[in-house]
């Protein structure tokens, strides 16, 4: 019942999104691109948040935001980059993420089921897959799943299934996911060129 309904969210997300030029215009729990999380968390409950410095490059970090937080509808938890000197917290980058835990072909079928819909409400968008292993693990015994749509902005919509190694569940208790991403071009730019300097 809950996929089910995760994915009536989801088909209709994304027809709200047929006349979208830039990713700005898309939600993930009601947070777009370029928004500020002030108008979903005060200064003080965004501090209180763990920071993670996941880039060599130490001008974004990385919150999570789970439900003890913020109540979330779809997602399990939300993944935001913050550029690290901006008092205005604009997003530039947003995740959603919904667990699978040691069911990534349930994972991968959700994927699949998310893909076409914004193939079906978006036909002009080029289709990006790539399955390789994760960057974060160096025994590139995890495998992540990917499909990228570029929009004419230079905004990026991805959506990908995470396949954990044994290892890594066991070592960092993580779980077999998906995730729902929106990037801003600016961000990804400063991802591709930036971000590992």
């Amino acid at each position: 019942m809950r996929l089910f309904f995760i994915l009536i969210i989801f088909i209709l997300n994304f027809q709200s999104w047929i006349i979208a030029d830039d990713a700005s215009e898309f939600e993930i729990e009601g947070m777009s691109l370029r928004s500020s999380l002030l108008d979903h968390l005060s200064k003080k409950e965004i501090n209180k948040i763990d920071k993670v410095f996941t880039y060599r490059n130490k001008d974004v970090y990385q919150i999570v935001i789970t439900n003890d937080i913020l109540k979330l509808d779809t997602y399990d938890f939300l993944q935001l980059d913050l550029k690290t000197n901006d008092s205005d917290y604009k997003i530039p980058l947003i995740a959603g993420v919904i667990e699978y835990e040691k069911k990534i072909e349930q994972c991968k079928l959700k994927k699949e089921q998310i893909v076409q819909d914004i193939m079906s409400e978006f036909p002009t968008l080029e289709r990006n897959d790539t399955d390789k292993p994760h960057p974060f693990d160096k025994t590139n015994d995890s495998i992540v799943y990917q499909s990228f749509f570029f929009l004419k902005s230079g905004d990026v919509i991805g959506i990908e299934c995470e396949d954990w190694s044994k290892d890594l569940e066991k070592k960092f208790n993580y779980t077999d996911r998906l995730k729902v991403t929106l990037v801003s071009s600016e961000h990804n730019y400063w991802l591709v060129n930036k971000a590992h300097n």
